[in-house]
């Protein structure tokens, strides 16, 4: 497990062997509500976008010009044309981040049954963007970073407990099915190589030379997902349970979402003047997690 999150359990084990134990009546059966805090560490996220952009030279946007021979732009309707050739992947480090969770359940002697609300939020990371051929000297600038990763998750889950087997403390293992609406704040730059010289060398249009791309784009999908728990708790009084817990949770469906850059190659984001709109597609690979958290488990 990450180091993170193995500090953020030592801490949460800490808190909860500190606690004095009352002599008050142990909670056992009934209704109960719970909140948990703690920090969820994902791993890498590997980025694959594709666009139904079309090539440098399809661009409608820039005025004629011969290039080896070549008269550019070329109609849209030229078999160089075809949309949705341009893909491109990049990878970034998601820092470890918050997680906050609400619960509320019902518990025999060693069953209880939940519904969970989580929310998570992880910071700005960035990354650079894999361009291959000719492209790396068509580019100067290939950048792509999130400015969050949110999620709101909501679990149903089966716990299973050993209550009494060691003394003061419940062990106890679960698992849940559940939907996660994930949001990234995703931005990506692409700056053009600003000699025209070498753009004509490459055969794509001079006028491109030293063009931005942008994209600045909230995009949201829901996803399925499982869980896996670990736990651990401990009567402390009137009603109340104190306990420590890990997760893994593993996001059954990729993510996928459609968000139209807000600047091509310097002019706004059509293929031609009054032409057809360009859309970028972000897929991402796997947005499941660890948690470790500190939780209150109050039984009316």
């Amino acid at each position: 497990m990450r180091p993170t999150v193995i500090a953020l359990g030592a801490a949460a084990i800490a808190a909860v062997l500190s606690v004095p134990y009352a002599t008050a009546e142990d909670p056992a059966t009934g209704w109960y509500g719970g909140i948990e805090v703690g920090g969820a560490k994902p791993g890498k996220l590997r980025i694959l976008g594709h666009s139904n952009d079309v090539p440098t030279n399809c661009d409608g946007h820039f005025p004629p010009v011969v290039v080896n021979g070549q008269s550019l732009p070329l109609p849209l309707r030229h078999a160089d044309c075809n949309p949705g050739t341009e893909e491109w992947t990049s990878q970034l480090a998601i820092g470890a981040g918050r997680l906050l969770a609400l619960q509320w359940g019902y518990a025999w002697p060693t069953v209880r049954v939940e519904a969970e609300y989580l929310r998570r939020h992880h910071g700005r990371r960035g990354g650079n963007v894999t361009v291959e051929g000719d492209k790396q000297a068509e580019f100067v600038l290939g950048e792509e970073r999130l400015d969050a990763l949110g999620a709101d998750e909501v679990f149903g889950n089966v716990y299973y407990g050993l209550r009494g087997a060691w003394g003061d403390f419940w062990p106890y293992v679960g698992a849940g099915i559940g939907l996660i609406s994930a949001k990234l704040a995703y931005r990506s730059a692409y700056r053009r190589n600003p000699d025209a010289a070498v753009l004509r060398g490459l055969g794509r249009h001079p006028a491109a030379a030293g063009t931005l791309s942008l994209q600045d784009a909230t995009l949201v999908d829901r996803l399925r997902a499982y869980q896996v728990v670990l736990g651990i708790d401990r009567p402390f009084a009137d009603g109340v349970v104190l306990g420590i817990k890990a997760r893994r949770v593993v996001v059954v469906d990729a993510f996928a979402a459609n968000g139209s850059p807000s600047l091509l190659r310097g002019h706004a984001p059509t293929v031609a003047p009054g032409g057809r709109q360009v859309v970028n597609t972000i897929t991402t690979d796997d947005l499941g997690y660890w948690g470790v958290s500190l939780s209150v488990k109050y039984f009316f």
